[in-house]
């Protein structure tokens, strides 16, 4: 729906109802919401504005001078404007120097004279972003104190809170972007938690971030860029977890949906972190759960140019009109109208949708079949062929481009569109496992029931470890720690507190950083001697390069604060050899093949059943498709693990 809480408190009601709950018997409610990447790839936060030393208010078109990945073959292509124009970016008259002092004193009077011109634009929020900020914030909080005098309903958002660490670019584009839909999310979120509790919800309310992990409302209000991807990573915490019931320690994931699909991969039953994360041209810092998305689902829009080319995406039909078939109004034909075309989708069990096989097959026919001279079931191919192909493409970009095999993975396949097309991306990739879950649809929803609340902090020290700084490095985690104690007291039903410390290191006169993780105990010099043993045989391992020990530093102490949380525990039923038969619903022709694939209802196949392709497992959630050449195999947690024969 247009209004995405309707859409939560309407899923809600109807949960509680068909359990005959009562809204107190509920006992943990957590979310995962798009409405903060949605922000920022659409571009409708806020009219922000930016505050930043005198002479850098350039430095978010000047960037890391580098290429993007997207930009570097296209010369014709340009580069993504920044959410701020440079007509809302002023340059303050004061300056920090790299030690934390004071070179120039802020210049009160001229500043008021730059933000009187910016309050008639009616900027709602300003990202305040000064030189060596996070060394010392005295010209930061001066500026918002500036800011308030003048404009008290102008939300505010200092860089030495957001991302107090150093890079110049970084730091001022995390702050952008937080600045930029910090009052999105302080609308949303109250609204939800006005929303629950008009159903009656009485427990704690929590929304998962980036990380991975759970935050209370207050918290991640206090953060809102650390949303980013609050939904795709509930299915890879969900997957690691799987993974771990299973016995599968090494896992490349797929959610695909109605618009996009999401990719990740989990080694050694560990979900991967990268320090940031790319949205809309920008870096944000995090940490986020490594996550590579693409336009491509079942919504996907399928075209033909004008010479002829066939291409799919990475715009979306999405669900209003959506695809052809589902006779709201759409023309344009999608990957859905082509799996529905082919057989593989069934017309009456579709999402209580009654699907138009009619009206798929003539959008098909006008608009594909005919510019490129082939049949309909041809062009239908084709649209799988492409989709497949760029699905085969995200999956790269989390496992070979990373020097990873996906021969070695299995792949857990996930959202509603996801199993249809799982086979042939495993066929394509070499891999020889994929693992459908019970509920495809629903399955990023599981990871926000297991994950437990996760709190992550930064301090800079920037000091050399020839010098032994073991009481600097110590005094900061004290600090970090002491901040998240009391972050903690928020958290209900935690059941145990985990600090877990670590450090940013590098050589000197390097650039890029290595972290190196540290348990949680006393910083002395035992530990900063296995720091140091560890950042080389590290660096070594990733770049066949070591050097003298004296040349490290550390430039950042992070900590992770970890409140567990009780998990609901996954019945496991045990495996007997089961016939098929029961499930059966019939044939259908399928795709191109010469026999009719064998129809089952996938809720009735009970575990220890096993299955030969070609088959169709329908279910309200998803479709499965079993092809031919390959088994599937109904496990304890009633997943089916499909492998070829």
């Amino acid at each position: 729906p247009e209004n995405l809480l309707s859409g939560v408190k309407k899923g809600l009601r109807e949960i509680m109802g068909l359990l005959n709950l009562g809204g107190e018997e509920v006992k943990l409610l957590s979310h995962g919401t798009t409405v903060a990447i949605n922000a920022i790839i659409e571009r409708k936060g806020a009219k922000t504005a930016l505050i930043t030393t005198e002479g850098f208010r350039d430095v978010l078109e000047i960037g890391e001078l580098y290429r993007p990945r997207e930009l570097l073959y296209d010369p014709f292509r340009e580069k993504e404007s920044p959410f701020i124009p440079r007509r809302y970016r002023i340059g303050a008259k004061e300056r920090i120097n790299y030690s934390g002092g004071i070179l120039r004193p802020l210049d009160e009077e001229d500043l008021l004279k730059k933000l009187s011109s910016l309050n008639r634009e009616g900027i709602e929020s300003i990202a305040i972003c000064t030189l060596f900020s996070y060394l010392n914030p005295v010209h930061e909080n001066k500026i918002r104190n500036l800011v308030k005098k003048i404009s008290p309903r102008v939300s505010t958002t200092l860089s030495a809170e957001v991302s107090p660490e150093m890079g110049e670019y970084k730091r001022t584009s995390t702050t952008v972007a937080e600045s930029y839909i910090k009052p999105i999310i302080n609308r949303y979120v109250p609204a939800f938690e006005r929303s629950m509790r008009e159903a009656h919800v009485t427990c704690p309310l929590c929304l998962m971030r980036g990380d991975g992990g759970l935050a209370d409302l207050e918290t991640a209000m206090e953060n809102p860029s650390r949303l980013l991807l609050s939904g795709p990573v509930g299915g890879v915490v969900a997957a690691a977890y799987m993974g771990e019931l299973t016995g599968h320690k090494n896992l490349l994931t797929l959610d695909m949906g109605g618009t996009s699909c999401d990719t990740s991969a989990i080694i050694n039953g560990e979900a991967q972190e990268a320090p940031d994360h790319e949205a809309g041209g920008m870096p944000i810092r995090g940490p986020f759960i490594q996550v590579a998305t693409i336009g491509a689902g079942g919504g996907s829009i399928a075209r033909v140019s004008e010479v002829g080319e066939l291409s799919v995406g990475p715009d979306s039909a999405g669900a209003d009109p959506g695809p052809v078939c589902y006779g709201k109004g759409g023309i344009e034909p999608t990957v859905t109208d082509a799996n529905l075309v082919l057989g593989l989708i069934n017309p009456d069990s579709f999402a209580k949708i009654r699907l138009s096989p009619k009206d798929a097959r003539i959008a098909i026919e006008n608009r594909i079949a005919k510019p490129l001279n082939t049949t309909v079931e041809e062009a239908a191919l084709a649209i799988r062929e492409i989709i497949d192909s760029k699905l085969s493409g995200a999956l790269r970009l989390v496992s070979v481009e990373r020097g990873l095999d996906p021969g070695d993975f299995a792949l857990i396949v996930f959202g509603g569109a996801g199993p249809l097309e799982a086979a042939s991306i495993a066929e394509e990739l070499g891999i020889k496992e994929i693992i459908i879950l019970r509920y495809p649809g629903v399955f990023s929803a599981l990871g926000l029931l297991i994950t437990d609340f996760k709190h992550n902090y930064l301090q800079t020290v920037y000091v050399d470890f020839k010098d032994e700084p073991c009481g600097d490095v110590e005094a900061a985690f004290n600090i970090l720690e002491t901040k998240a104690e009391g972050d903690m007291v928020r958290g209900r039903d935690i059941i145990e507190h985990v600090f877990m410390r670590s450090l940013d290191m590098r050589y000197e006169k390097q650039f890029h950083m290595l972290n190196i993780p540290m348990g949680n105990e006393r910083f002395d010099g035992k530990a900063l001697r296995s720091a140091g043993r560890a950042f080389t045989e590290r660096h070594e391992e990733l770049y066949d390069f070591r050097d003298e020990v004296e040349k490290i530093k550390i430039v950042n102490a992070r900590l992770t604060a970890i409140g567990k949380i009780e998990r609901p525990m996954m019945k496991e039923y045990r495996e007997r050899v089961q016939s098929a038969d029961k499930a059966r619903k019939g044939l259908r022709n399928v795709l191109d093949l010469p026999e009719k694939a064998g129809i089952y209802d996938r809720e009735k196949l009970a575990p220890g059943t096993h299955l030969k392709g070609p088959a169709v497992l329908e279910a309200l959630d998803t479709t499965v498709w079993i092809p031919p050449g390959y088994t599937g195999r109904v496990d304890g947690f009633k997943n089916l693990i499909m492998k070829k024969s």
